[in-house]
């Protein structure tokens, strides 16, 4: 029973160390998702295997690079 309890201790530990890391990762995907949506959308990108270049981040487009202005995202004063 005192391994079975040991198992539990060091695994629970471990969950709450990883826990803060693993959300941090989900939570930058969600964000990069959403913020590559309106660029795809805007320059006519689609988005699967059959676009899918080399491994890596593409550049952006001109209109992308150039501002939020041109990619639809208004800014607030």
């Amino acid at each position: 029973m005192n391994t079975f309890l040991d198992f539990t201790v060091v695994f629970l530990i471990a969950a709450l160390l990883l826990a803060p890391s693993l959300w941090g990762v989900v939570r930058d995907r969600r964000i990069d998702r959403e913020l590559r949506a309106p660029t795809a959308r805007f320059t006519g990108q689609a988005r699967g295997p059959a676009t899918a270049g080399p491994v890596g981040r593409r550049p952006l487009p001109v209109a992308a690079a150039a501002g939020p202005a041109l990619c639809g995202v208004r800014e607030s004063l």
